[in-house]
């Protein structure tokens, strides 16, 4: 995240909301269950993230990984606990304060690219980057994010020409165009084969080293995941 990303966010978010700057994402007690069940699928789940750490988030079928992955990004919120993330407790924002901390600080790979068919990629990547920007500026900044992915060659193309690999690398650059301090991946992998897979954790990889951005992969993937620092398995931590 930029410096002048990092002061619009301090703009609108009061400062009695900061409550711990020493790690990126620190979840308290976390617990969810879903409308009409009285069976938690997350049951009392903490964790502390640092800058640059890379973890697996792993477990069965059904066992709330794409959920929790929901939760900690702010995109869900849980029936009880805490998630401070970049220092804030992200459940005493407003729907304001919580957009702009997400679009400042949080990025989102899903395991479908969702990319839109009626623009290329570079246009794709540049919706992630237009609030509060111009076109121009959005572009340039799209342009930079896949320069960083070596995906520059795509620019032009339309997601319906683009192979499995090529959309799942653009929706990567898309997350990463706002220069996010965490990035959620939910099964980035799951639809690719082992060539496109490895490639795609080379470029993760690759992102996280030239920053201080941490990641988490929700993944069934055993070749992923020893490549990763930690292993998260639910269902063991969760309970």
């Amino acid at each position: 995240m930029t410096q002048k990303s990092q002061e619009n966010a301090s703009q609108i978010i009061s400062p009695q909301k900061i409550v711990n700057r020493e790690s990126i994402l620190e979840a308290k007690n976390i617990s969810h269950r879903f409308t009409n069940s009285t069976t938690a699928i997350i049951k009392n789940f903490s964790i502390c993230i640092k800058a640059k750490q890379m973890l697996a988030l792993t477990g069965r079928s059904g066992s709330g990984k794409s959920t929790l992955l929901h939760i900690l990004s702010g995109l869900k919120k849980p029936n009880e606990g805490q998630i401070n993330i970049n220092g804030i407790d992200i459940h005493t924002l407003n729907n304001q304060e919580l957009a702009e901390l997400r679009n400042t600080t949080i990025g989102f790979v899903y395991q479908s690219h969702c990319l839109l068919k009626d623009f290329n990629a570079c246009e794709n990547i540049a919706l992630a980057a237009r609030v509060g920007k111009d076109h121009h500026k959005a572009m340039q900044k799209a342009l930079l994010s896949m320069q960083a992915l070596n995906i520059e060659h795509l620019e032009k193309k339309m997601p319906q020409s683009l192979s499995g690999g090529e959309k799942q690398r653009v929706a990567i650059a898309r997350a990463m165009v706002n220069q996010p301090k965490i990035l959620f991946a939910d099964e980035p992998t799951g639809n690719l084969d082992r060539h496109n897979a490895t490639l795609i954790l080379k470029a993760l990889k690759a992102l996280q080293e030239k920053s201080t951005m941490s990641v988490i992969i929700a993944t069934h993937d055993q070749e992923i995941i020893k490549h990763l620092d930690h292993n998260i398995e639910l269902g063991t931590q969760n309970s």
